[in-house]
């Protein structure tokens, strides 16, 4: 029986991208290679625990193509009603063992709790959709965004609209009003920070013409017009008579020859 939660202390391996990459790589593995003591082989053990990173910096998602791999908490000290050690402004009358075993009993109380909700099926390994929201508004409060994606933001939001096609731009025309960024870092940005800006690629050059000057290139981007899909409920009142009859058949199940409707 190993650990049940595993707590990767002060990680900060997200600050560069190798580490970044690395963490990735060993946050997405379903089992480990080890070697179990006096065996003579290594084997694949599958994981059977959680993972929880806790680190001092507020900053700290600075790699767009792997953030999806973590849900931050943040922690108010200042909130906190319990203390896990000894505090005697949280412990008030109890001695030192009594203040103890009433922590130790919380967090059985809790880890009981959600043993049941495993046992009974009531988890789940993904968030629900209608949180999903709510999970990226909390993200977006310890992303790292780097001068290169506010650069881009300007560029999109403060000079495009004014450019001679607002709606397409590619990497020589960000070059070409002065920007010093790479092409790479273009392209991961545009894919990861602006989604309403779609890619578009062609095996053969194309030419266009963002800001009025002829560009040969085989990426580019063009933005897209957003889709509202929510419906607008409303009374059959308000609707043709020929349509209200057509919805009470719906309602009720009925089926009539169209003929006999008209």
């Amino acid at each position: 029986m190993g650990k049940t939660v595993v707590e990767i202390e002060e990680f900060v391996a997200l600050r560069n991208a190798k580490s970044a990459n690395e963490a990735k790589s060993f946050l997405s593995k379903l089992s480990d290679r080890i070697r179990i003591p006096y065996e003579k082989f290594s084997t694949d053990v599958p994981r059977t625990c959680i993972l929880i990173g806790t680190l001092n910096e507020r900053t700290f998602l600075n790699d767009h193509t792997g953030e999806r791999r973590y849900l931050p908490v943040e922690c108010f000290k200042e909130k906190r009603e319990k203390a896990i050690y000894p505090d005697k402004d949280y412990q008030g009358d109890q001695s030192e063992k009594d203040y103890l075993d009433s922590i130790r009993e919380d967090f059985n109380q809790a880890f009981a709790y959600g043993y049941k909700l495993y046992r009974e099926k009531k988890h789940s390994w993904t968030l629900p959709k209608e949180l999903l929201k709510d999970f990226y508004q909390e993200q977006e409060k310890f992303k790292y965004l780097s001068p290169d994606v506010e650069d881009i933001r300007y560029f999109l939001e403060e000079y495009k609209p004014r450019s001679q096609e607002p709606n397409i731009t590619c990497f020589k025309e960000l070059l070409m009003q002065g920007y010093q960024i790479k092409s790479k870092s273009f392209s991961e940005i545009m894919d990861n920070y602006f989604p309403e800006w779609k890619a578009i690629r062609s095996s053969k050059t194309k030419r266009i013409s963002p800001s009025g000057v002829s560009i040969p290139v085989k990426l580019y981007y063009e933005k897209q017009e957003k889709i509202v899909e929510d419906f607008i409920e409303v009374d059959n009142g308000n609707l043709p008579k020929e349509w209200q009859s057509e919805q009470m058949e719906m309602d009720t199940g009925e089926k009539k020859d169209i003929k006999e409707k008209l």
